[in-house]
């Protein structure tokens, strides 16, 4: 059975546009903040240019390097950054702590912003879904989340690559393969659809038809079904997880999955589109 130190933490979420011009700055701070509770130091960053020809560069996170964030910052440079904490193995596609956020509309149909660290680095405080809740809260308000998800993932199936739908793992299962090539292809319906059932799930308005009514009925079902912990984001958005602290992933691992099946069957009573499994 695998540890925790070859676990990680994994939070996506999809969003069609930014709350603000200015918003680089802003997530720097967001990431500090949340590399300062689990006890990372950030070791790089790495700036997306908005030319499509321009190649991005990952660059150390030291005082000279920082004249280039702060420009990029202040003239809006960058369609997207990520910041790391490397271990001493000085790999980027495995690091203890990544944490980025990229306009990616003109590639794949959405923003992304995607968080993941070894799972060993959070602790028993974080329980339930309260760290998730807190991070997909203070995203929420730089972008408009429209859908996303929290799971926990072996470290070797490189779940950044996975959820950038760049899966390249030579561990990944066939139905997982198939998984990253359905999203490539549909993930731009990402307002109306679901990729599949997680431990942590958001849906907004567009997976409910935009009626209140219908939204409602299909929150309290996942309530009442799934046992799950609800947080509304914010009035058409909300997050909602298995009743399983995650730090118990493997212990209750049974329970999480079988939390994910009667999940699917509420998105197949409520009309809810999934892809995994489609051909």
């Amino acid at each position: 059975m695998l540890d925790s130190q070859e676990l990680h933490f994994c939070s996506i979420s999809y969003f069609s546009r930014f709350q603000m011009q200015s918003w680089l700055g802003r997530f720097h701070k967001l990431v500090l903040k949340f590399a300062g509770e689990i006890g990372q130091e950030l070791t790089h960053f790495e700036l997306w240019p908005h030319d499509e020809n321009a190649r991005s560069k990952p660059y150390r996170y030291i005082k000279r390097n920082e004249g280039r964030f702060l420009e990029a910052c202040k003239e809006n440079l960058a369609k997207g950054i990520d910041f790391y904490s490397l271990g001493a193995d000085k790999d980027f596609i495995e690091a203890p702590f990544a944490f980025g956020m990229a306009d990616r509309k003109n590639e794949t149909g959405y923003g992304i912003v995607l968080f993941h660290c070894n799972l060993d680095l959070l602790e028993a405080s974080h329980s339930r879904f309260h760290f998730g809740q807190e991070l997909l809260g203070d995203i929420s308000s730089l972008a408009d989340i429209r859908y996303g998800l929290v799971d926990v993932m072996e470290s070797r199936k490189y779940p950044g690559l996975y959820f950038l739908d760049s899966a390249s793992s030579i561990y990944l299962t066939p139905e997982e393969e198939q998984d990253v090539a359905r999203w490539r292809k549909e993930g731009s319906r990402f307002e109306t659809v679901v990729r599949n059932a997680y431990w942590g799930n958001i849906l907004s308005s567009g997976h409910w038809g935009n009626d209140p009514e219908r939204g409602r009925n299909l929150v309290n079902e996942i309530e009442s079904e799934c046992g799950a912990d609800i947080s509304w984001i914010n009035e058409r958005t909300v997050f909602f997880c298995a009743p399983v602290d995650i730090l118990d992933h493997k212990r209750k691992r049974g329970e999480i999955e079988a939390f994910k099946r009667r999940l699917l069957q509420v998105y197949k009573n409520h009309d809810i589109e999934v892809l995994a499994g489609v051909p």
